[in-house]
């Protein structure tokens, strides 16, 4: 009986054993990852650390401004099996320019104009290695940004007296990572070699794969938004949290981190098998990936304790880590499953309620700012909308979807 078991565990890696080792490198560079979360807190001064979160997280709300386009052409890739990338990439990288521009001319920063259009850029270049199944290769962008920020912090800590100024070092490490990033990955032109030339058939077929997706990235475009908008009110209102903040929403990261990394390759996954795929079988992993999310809150719950003693420094950690944990940890484990929600074509629905939800969201924080009301009041509101949102996705999954029986 345990041979049998053993045999079939053995078959099963052999079978799957492409998603096994993108699963394992991806914990190993987010590993690598994480260690920016802990050492940066430990490097910077307190007002600088805050600082360059806010503007890091800040970037990465941009290539959301693509319209989705590049989701598009992972959707068009699984239903309809076409590849539009030559078209995604050449239309993909003068709109990444366009809104590099303007977002450095609004915020008044000129020093992210670089760091915004390469997260656009590489956005796009990441949907390639995502459907060619180079997970490994798509993985190495954050790993590299974090080593490189890492180092430039303690490079400028033992020089020059810690005078580290966030944007104009995100300059700095976005290029140098994204030129590392290329290097060692190799990545060429895909499929478009030194074509550069633009007609009509090539905007019709970008605006095509912003179309058949639209409603869905403007949901995630919105949630995005939401998200990094408790991050703007607590640096304009509760500014002397913000560091610890910062540290927080990063040791989080750690079960979003860990469930993220399925999600990213179930992405693939379900669209493969979208219309093949049981209920049933839909449920037990559901049930499954919550037994790892809740021994995931438990042992981080132990965890953040430990490290809160050491961070004495940071007021609340522990606390405001818990719930952040809590809330955007569930989402992560709902994104394992999500996909099926978009590929099903419910983006409508997941844009409503969440503009709903997200208006009466906006309205409570600032009646709570408006009153005078503490930080966690704040955060706990936002938590809530979290779990709303996700327990809606949950029931558009295993209620509106029709599965095969």
């Amino acid at each position: 009986m345990l041979h049998a078991k053993l045999t079939n565990l053995f078959s099963l890696f052999l079978k799957r054993k492409n998603i096994f080792l993108s699963l394992l490198y991806r914990y190993f560079f987010y590993g690598i990852g994480s260690l920016e979360g802990f050492l940066l807190p430990l490097i910077l001064n307190f007002t600088s650390y805050g600082k360059f979160e806010y503007f890091k997280n800040l970037i990465f709300i941009f290539p959301n401004f693509l319209l989705g386009s590049y989701s598009g052409f992972v959707m068009i890739k699984y239903s309809f099996k076409v590849d539009y990338f030559p078209q995604l990439i050449k239309i993909g990288v003068i709109f990444s320019c366009i809104v590099a521009i303007i977002g450095s001319l609004i915020l008044k920063e000129v020093y992210l104009l670089i760091p915004i259009f390469i997260i656009c850029v590489f956005t796009l270049l990441e949907q390639r290695l995502k459907v060619d199944r180079a997970f490994l290769k798509a993985f190495a962008f954050k790993p590299i940004f974090s080593i490189v920020s890492i180092s430039l912090a303690y490079y400028l800590y033992k020089t020059q007296h810690n005078q580290f100024n966030p944007t104009l070092n995100l300059f700095y490490i976005y290029l140098l990572s994204f030129l590392l990033w290329i290097f060692l990955c190799k990545i060429q032109l895909f499929n478009i070699g030194f074509n550069f030339a633009i007609n009509k058939i090539t905007w019709l077929r970008y605006f095509c794969m912003i179309k058949i997706i639209f409603t869905g990235v403007l949901a995630s475009f919105l949630y995005s938004l939401l998200l990094f908008f408790e991050r703007y009110c607590i640096n304009k209102y509760y500014v002397e949290i913000l560091p610890t903040y910062s540290l927080s929403f990063n040791v989080s990261q750690i079960i979003v981190i860990i469930l993220s990394t399925i999600s990213y390759i179930s992405s693939v996954e379900y669209g493969e098998k979208m219309y093949t795929i049981k209920k049933f079988e839909l449920w037990n992993s559901f049930k499954k990936a919550l037994s790892i999310y809740i021994v995931l809150f438990i042992f981080l719950t132990i965890f953040v304790y430990f490290i809160s003693l050491f961070y004495k420094g940071f007021s609340f950690l522990f606390p405001i880590t818990i719930i952040l944990s809590f809330s955007k940890g569930f989402l992560a484990l709902v994104g394992i499953f999500s996909p099926l929600v978009v590929y099903h074509d419910y983006n409508n629905a997941m844009l409503y309620f969440l503009l709903i939800i997200g208006t009466i969201n906006v309205l409570i924080a600032f009646l709570i700012i408006y009153f005078g009301y503490g930080i966690f009041f704040l955060l706990i509101a936002n938590s809530i909308f979290i779990l709303l949102y996700s327990f809606f996705i949950l029931y558009l999954l295993f209620k509106k979807i029709k599965f095969v029986s």
